[in-house]
């Protein structure tokens, strides 16, 4: 591993977003009795399910203490591996590297300042050297080369990239005085645009009420797919959310992305509030002997802090009506992954939730064009059996452009949009509708390139593997015979 001192920007390298694939995950085992009521038994029991609900999709690394390996070892599955790192708690998405990639799909991670949000102007404990070495020895043990960012204050959750050079953030976060009290906003936004190879910033005004954060991002609003993101919602008026979540809808109304697209807001709606127990309070223990919960404190509960595995979301649920609507948004503006609800409320209590504890992986080895540049078309990926009178348009290579689920008969137009002459499939189980949309692309000029990863079934030894190469990258040609490919 090399400690590198240049602009991963300047060596083209970029932010992906975490709709792309993965390679992996990071998550930490909790044990610190401060933040974990009981000592952390029940946190670990939430931290196991949500491990086991990645696993079936990404390799999981879990670090843990010398004192928690054995445990860890003993309570994960198998396919699950657990190293041993020294932490000061678990919050592994603000402590790991962000991980950045090239158009070669080389990856390389960035090692910031942490300071526990806010050091000693209003972090959240003392020390936290721990956690500020975690991401360098995350960078080790993955063998890539790690970005020296130690002086500027960051965490993985206060930032939130479409992969196609538009990074989101609050103003309550990246400009709360215990982070870098010496930038201009001006500064930052430099600084990250230079680090994640953003070419745009787009800087909402608040967080949740109450998030200890000072606001991250990650628990407001998120991508999910370039030019689409998910705003956490209310419509009482009279809850003190409602106030930030219109002023970031409002912020959100007049801008663009880096790549000129209006952007698409789906509100996902707020659980009722979440408060905190007496017994819950009394079940931690007290830091310097100051108490870090207030029984009827209120809790930041958000259901758009979902983690976004290869095959699934992994949404929190916490007993609420409104669980079941937040999984319904999700299972349209993910049309090809599955929602896996999971109770989260002791993961909540201990101030954060499932993206707080996660930090993704990018997948090396699968490149991208550099922000804003010419990509020559679209890659339409659709799950296997997914009804094919929708597709979904999804960031893979060089191919796309735009995600977002449509009709098949819309797709030549949202090619034509785009400046684009061509529309790549992939990842189908089957060829059904692959025939019409081929009618309709040729109608409308635009050319169809059919390639895909083969997911043999029994119900689908008919299916030939056909390899070919189209454009310096390798495609797998999917027909269910011959004669079909040569009628196509």
């Amino acid at each position: 591993m090399q400690i590198l001192h240049t602009l991963p920007k300047d060596d083209g390298f970029r932010m992906p977003a975490e709709f792309e694939p993965h390679e992996g995950c990071f998550l930490i085992w909790p044990e610190r009795a401060d933040s974990w009521a009981g000592g952390g038994y029940a946190a670990r029991k939430a931290f196991g399910r949500v491990i086991e609900a990645i696993a079936r999709w990404e390799k999981v690394t879990v670090f843990a203490s010398c004192g928690q390996y054995e445990n860890a070892r003993a309570s994960l599955p198998p396919q699950v591996r657990v190293a041993e790192m020294s932490t000061d708690d678990a919050w592994a998405r603000d402590v790991s590297p962000v991980i950045v990639k090239n158009k070669d799909g080389v990856i390389r991670g960035i090692d910031w300042g942490f300071n526990a949000w806010g050091g000693l102007y209003d972090g959240l404990y003392f020390p936290w050297d721990k956690d500020n070495h975690a991401a360098r020895k995350a960078c080790d043990l993955l063998d890539i080369d790690c970005y020296d960012r130690r002086d500027f204050i960051l965490e993985g959750g206060s930032i939130h990239s479409d992969g196609e050079g538009t990074v989101l953030v609050t103003e309550e976060c990246l400009l709360s005085p215990g982070r870098n009290p010496r930038y201009t906003k001006a500064e930052i936004e430099k600084v990250l645009k230079d680090n994640l190879g953003a070419e745009k910033v787009l800087w909402l005004p608040f967080g949740i009420w109450g998030d200890e954060t000072n606001g991250h991002v990650d628990n407001i609003c998120a991508f999910t797919s370039p030019g689409e993101v998910v705003l956490a919602w209310t419509d009482d008026q009279s809850d003190p959310q409602y106030a930030r979540s219109k002023a970031d809808l409002d912020y959100l109304s007049g801008e663009t992305d880096a790549m000129g697209r209006k952007i698409t807001v789906h509100k996902l709606p707020l659980p009722r509030p979440v408060y905190v127990t007496e017994a819950e309070c009394a079940a931690l223990e007290p830091m310097d002997g100051v108490p870090t919960r207030s029984p009827g404190e209120r809790l930041a509960a958000s259901y758009v802090i979902f983690y976004i595995a290869n095959g699934g979301i992994i949404l929190p649920a916490f007993g609420d009506p409104a669980d079941r609507q937040a999984a319904e948004i999700l299972a349209r503006c993910f049309p090809t992954r599955e929602i896996v609800p999971i109770p989260a409320r002791d993961i909540l209590t201990g101030g954060g939730n499932f993206p707080c504890i996660t930090s993704q992986i990018p997948r090396r080895g699968e490149g991208g064009a550099p922000c804003g540049a010419k990509r020559p078309g679209f890659l339409l990926k659709a799950k296997g059996g997914f009804p094919m009178s929708f597709a979904h348009l999804h960031l893979h290579t060089e191919y796309s452009l735009l995600t977002g689920a449509c009709r098949l008969k819309d797709i030549p137009g949202r090619v034509k949009e785009a400046g684009q002459d061509a529309v790549a499939i992939t990842d189908l189980g089957a060829m059904y509708g692959v025939v019409d949309l081929y009618k309709l692309c040729k109608k409308e000029g635009v050319k169809l390139i059919v390639g895909c990863e083969v997911y043999l079934s029994p119900r689908s030894r008919r299916q030939k593997d056909m390899r070919l190469d189209h454009g310096g990258h390798r495609l797998v040609l999917l027909c269910e015979n011959e004669t079909g490919y040569q009628n196509l």
